[in-house]
């Protein structure tokens, strides 16, 4: 099958859509499936951001990768691109026909989605991967309603629709497409346990990776391990990735008196990611 994956998010952006993006990508190409990905184009200084080169990942010989045009916009990864709704993708698929759309989003690029499925009258997919609670957190309660009430709008245009957990539809509410909770996908040739330990008995690391973000409240764990430390001062805590929020979080840092128990990494790559987690007791 020949089946073309939008998204408003993808690499060099830090985030979880961005890595159950590629893990599908990479999944379905490699069962013989040729894949087109939609995805905004980001600029150098993004990538920058990511601590990766300037240039495409070669992600499988059966991927292929279109940017489309974006505008910046202040996101709280400080990456975000905002992925304008254009007919580019529609004239692109002259050549790549799809069997099947699947659309990671609901905004620009979700948009072109919809309208490349209507035009080329092939079945569209919609994941949804947010919580109404985050958007919370950033937008005007008063724009929460009519905000969901597009959600639901966009999701009832699909043929099928998934989430990665329960609470999604249920926030959502009733919809008219069949859906189904489908859990992201785990790179596990990367991602497994470690052979053998790795720590000294007794020690206790902690790690959180991903956006330094509002909703993410990594301080509520920062604030944990000053309270575990208190019983175990072995405990220690590692925190990698980036974000708007990361001043504030070093600020608590200091506040605490924790600045020898949390460590900020950076934003590590997926094999340095790897290594990190199955040096860690918890995460």
């Amino acid at each position: 099958m020949r089946i073309a994956i939008f998204s408003d998010h993808f690499q060099p952006e830090l985030g979880g859509i961005q890595d159950s993006v590629e893990c599908l990508a990479r999944g379905l190409a490699g069962r013989g499936h040729q894949i087109d990905l939609y995805v905004p184009r980001y600029s150098l200084n993004e990538y920058r951001k990511a601590g990766l080169p300037f240039k495409e990942v070669a992600l499988h010989e059966n991927i292929s990768i279109h940017r489309q045009s974006s505008i910046p916009y202040r996101g709280h990864t400080q990456q975000t691109r905002l992925a304008l709704p254009l007919y580019a993708p529609i004239s692109l698929m002259k050549q790549r026909r799809p069997d099947i759309i699947h659309s990671h989003t609901v905004f620009g690029l979700g948009l072109s989605a919809l309208a490349a499925a209507r035009f080329w009258e092939v079945p569209l997919v919609a994941t949804y991967h947010m919580a109404m609670a985050v958007y919370a957190t950033y937008i005007p309660k008063a724009f929460v309603k009519n905000f969901a009430a597009y959600v639901k709008w966009y999701l009832n245009q699909a043929d099928f629709v998934s989430a990665p957990a329960g609470f999604v539809f249920d926030e959502i509410g009733r919809l008219k497409p069949p859906h189904e909770v489908i859990t992201n996908s785990i790179d596990t040739e990367l991602f497994h346990p470690p052979a053998a330990a790795t720590r000294e008995a007794g020690d206790v690391q902690m790690i959180y990776a991903g956006k330094f973000t509002a909703e993410k409240r990594v301080d509520q764990l920062i604030r944990a391990l000053k309270a575990i430390r208190a019983t175990n001062p072995r405990v220690t805590l590692a925190l990698a990735g980036h974000g708007d929020q990361q001043a504030a979080l070093v600020d608590l840092v200091q506040e605490l008196d924790l600045e020898g128990a949390v460590h900020f990494v950076g934003t590590l790559n997926k094999a340095a990611l790897a290594d990190a987690y199955r040096g860690a007791s918890v995460f």
